[in-house]
């Protein structure tokens, strides 16, 4: 028995070992300033001779550390596997580098061939994401309040900003609210945060590491020339009524209007938001506005026509946390995010989007009858016929595994071990739209697909490995 287990052992390992050597031989060979710099160090040896080799020493790596029994042994194989092995992937190319492989169209194969590791700590690599000329907004999926979520956001963030021009992050967050938080963002006032994360107290955002985010973030951004500053613009409806109103006082202008009635308008606004009575508010908002609807424009001066999208919103949220006494209509929301969106990019056409949402919300393709009340998720809604936006978003679910499999709910898609199984438990991209794709029509990974006729691209395309799961840490519990 034990004879039995140790040959399936070794087995696995081989298999393993061969798949990232593959990996491997492909990475080097598409870099080739990397071949030509390494030519004068590495004399060049043939593909088999490389993999041979490879494999040789990765298995005996991976032979000294079975059975060992210490937590993460097989992690740190992988990773020193690949660090020793990168030179002679290197070597391997050099007779070939400028020659240009077949196309792939075997899924194993284009896996192999359009998969890159990142280190979520880290910078990627400039080509890590592959062709982004043709989208104007990337969506990543995830599932809430998972520690490793925040990581890969900022991670992506960074990339996105320094190459990619990106300048504005969306998120699943309210529009009133995401004024505010921009405040922070350009402060860096810890009291503004706390107001924040108070508000957010009893939902999945109400966290340890979103609050840490959200200082890194302002970190990050402090640093950066006018030019390349980010901001937030949260497309949702607005959930916390304080935090929707704190944002919509920020709208007003320094001075009151001179218009007597427009001038207490200002002030009951000013009073109502210092002591969080949003709905009084909104009442005195909604009654104005039915009355004399040119008190918007006096009031908020230059900022108007965003004023009345944020009284809008919380006009949505009000309606969404009421409707059918109780049965919410969810998709709402998502009618909500695409409107808020389109509003947005009408005022910043030639602007690149980025935001990380819930898994449901980045599909690009309608689920089974009943999910979204046979609505369209966020990303679908921007991709379909007509839509402006066609053909402009790329969806990226986040996937989180560990070294015996998928964990965690993982509802965007399907994996299965036959295709994913050597790539357990790692931090990886892959680029399932190259050319020709067996992902755009012969598989479909998609779990609530409402036509089987469908590929993987026509809901996503692109998917992100997280290597493990673990829960964030409650405010409260900390």
């Amino acid at each position: 028995m034990q004879r039995a287990a140790g040959g399936e052992r070794r087995a696995a390992c081989k298999r393993r070992c061969r798949r990232l050597a593959r990996t491997l031989f492909t990475a080097a060979r598409q870099q080739r300033h990397a071949c030509a710099r390494a030519r004068a160090i590495f004399t060049p040896v043939s593909s088999h001779q490389f993999t041979h080799h490879v494999l040789r020493e990765a298995y005996l790596m991976d032979r000294e550390t079975v059975g060992k029994n210490i937590p993460g042994a097989t992690a740190i194989t992988r990773r020193g596997f690949l660090a020793s092995a990168a030179a002679l992937a290197c070597a391997s190319a050099l007779a070939g580098c400028d020659a240009v492989g077949p196309q792939v169209t075997d899924p194993t194969d284009y896996l192999v061939e359009h998969v890159r590791s990142y280190d979520p700590h880290g910078e990627l690599e400039v080509d890590a994401l592959g062709d982004l000329g043709c989208y104007q907004l990337i969506l990543t999926g995830e599932m809430h309040a998972i520690v490793q979520n925040f990581d890969v956001q900022l991670m992506l963030i960074r990339y996105l900003n320094r190459h990619w021009d990106l300048r504005y992050i969306v998120a699943e967050l309210g529009l009133g609210a995401s004024i505010y938080l921009n405040r922070y963002l350009e402060t860096g006032d810890n009291a503004l945060l706390d107001d924040i994360m108070n508000q957010l107290s009893g939902t999945a955002s109400y966290t340890v590491e979103q609050r840490v985010f959200y200082q890194k973030l302002y970190e990050y951004n402090v640093g950066l020339p006018d030019e390349q500053k980010l901001r937030v613009i949260g497309l949702d409806v607005d959930h916390q009524g304080a935090l929707w109103l704190s944002g919509l006082a920020l709208l007003l202008p320094d001075t009151p209007p001179e218009d007597e009635v427009a001038a207490r308008l200002y002030e009951l606004i000013g009073r109502l938001a210092q002591e969080g009575d949003y709905l009084a508010a909104h009442m005195l908002l909604a009654s104005e506005k039915s009355v004399a609807p040119d008190l918007i424009d006096q009031v908020f001066g230059k900022q108007c026509e965003l004023a009345r999208q944020v009284i809008k919103n919380f006009d949505a949220a009000l309606h969404f946390y009421n409707v059918l006494e109780g049965d919410v209509e969810w998709a709402l929301r998502d009618e909500v995010m695409e409107q808020n969106f389109l509003y947005v990019r009408e005022r910043l056409p030639f602007e690149h989007f980025y935001g990380q949402f819930g898994s449901a919300h980045v599909a690009q393709h309608d689920y089974v009858p009943g999910e979204f009340k046979d609505g369209l998720p966020f990303a679908a809604r921007l991709n379909a016929d007509g839509s402006p936006m066609q053909g402009k978003v790329c969806s990226i679910p986040l996937m989180y595994t560990d070294e015996n499999g998928s964990v965690g709910q993982n509802i965007a898609a399907h994996l299965t071990d036959d295709l994913f199984g050597a790539y357990w438990g790692m931090n990886l991209i892959f680029d399932l739209a190259d050319e020709p794709s067996p992902f755009a029509q012969d598989i479909c990974l998609a779990v609530r697909r409402r036509d089987d006729a469908v590929g993987t691209l026509d809901y996503y395309q692109k998917m992100i490995f997280v290597a493990d799961l673990t829960q964030a840490e409650a405010l409260d519990e900390a």
